[in-house]
């Protein structure tokens, strides 16, 4: 996953050109096991469209390199929202690779874009269960066969209650309540799985993303040590909570790419702060540029009316 919030830039210098750009982590990512061939897509937002409050959303099921529209339409494109992924899955039945099941996911009328790194394992058996919990406005817009898709309509229905889509105490809230949920309805159905969810939300002068989840127990305070963990064989359960325990990335500043060999932002005091830059893995080949967002924390960015950004971390489950 990708997103970027602030000063106008080109599409392609945020997806293609990075040493370890989102397009490069598609065929050769660094903290993950698979190869993402199952499609990608972005949403942008640019003051310059005919509506700035409604994003560009592209969306194709091939692998992110070998989409010709690489070279052609997103050199043209421009924008300062952008929230993009690159989608891994299996390539059985289940595993439906269709352009209705790339990320990121908008419901018309939603508060939110959404794109998901995780899993629910078994989801399938638990969703009958699931769907009665959904609002109707968001089920009837589902097209697509994905978890991913499933968590953005109960996180909605979630969220609806409130009377701020956009407070960081409810947006944690809506969060906490859709593990509670998921976890509920695994239990019920005596499925107990892990859970991993990874999730950045855009909206028009804002950026979200929460980094949490739950073992096969119900566990949310998860620890261990990543290097470890990884060593493991693909498919173990020690791998798998590697995988859960993986941080997001995040950058703070201004003037992102102003010397086009860096791909960062420039550091500033907190006050001048215009940009963040939120990755699954960092964008260049200096990890230490790039702060952690550790497994059972969240982050929101909100962009003021002076251009400055205001943002907040916090613990989940503090």
């Amino acid at each position: 996953m990708l997103a970027y919030l602030g000063a106008t830039v080109p599409l392609k210098k945020l997806l293609c050109d990075p040493p370890n750009s989102l397009v490069n982590q598609a065929k050769a990512p660094r903290h993950h096991p698979l190869l993402q061939l199952a499609g990608w897509g972005f949403a942008l937002w640019s003051k310059d469209h005919v509506d700035p409050l409604k994003p560009l959303l592209y969306k194709r099921a091939c692998a992110a390199f070998f989409d010709d529209n690489l070279n052609t339409l997103v050199p043209s494109l421009c924008g300062e929202l952008v929230l993009a992924h690159v989608r891994a899955a299996n390539y059985r039945a289940e595993g439906l690779i269709a352009d209705e099941n790339c990320h990121p996911f908008n419901f018309e009328g939603a508060p939110w874009i959404l794109a998901h790194n995780g899993f629910i394992l078994d989801w399938r058996g638990m969703q009958a269960e699931l769907f009665s919990k959904c609002d109707e406005r968001w089920m009837v817009q589902r097209k697509g066969t994905t978890d991913t898709e499933l968590v953005y309509a109960l996180f909605l229905s979630l969220l609806q209650e409130s009377s701020d889509p956009f407070d960081f105490d409810n947006l944690c809230q809506a969060c906490r309540d859709l593990l509670d949920l998921l976890q509920s309805t695994s239990r019920k159905l005596k499925h107990k799985k892990p859970m991993k969810l990874k999730l950045i939300l855009a909206a028009p002068d804002r950026l979200f993303a929460i980094n949490y989840g739950a073992d096969e127990n119900g566990d949310v305070h998860l620890t261990g040590d990543l290097d470890v963990l990884r060593g493991f064989p693909i498919g173990s359960p020690e791998f798998l909570k590697s995988t859960i325990l993986e941080p997001l990335y995040f950058q703070l500043g201004r003037d992102y790419d102003r010397c086009a060999r860096h791909f960062e932002l420039d550091s500033c005091k907190n006050k001048a702060i215009n940009a963040v830059l939120i990755a699954s893995e960092p964008l260049t080949d200096d990890e230490s540029l790039w702060e952690q967002l550790h497994f059972g924390q969240a982050l929101l960015v909100e962009r003021k009316a002076s251009g400055h950004c205001s943002f907040q971390r916090r613990n989940v489950f503090s």
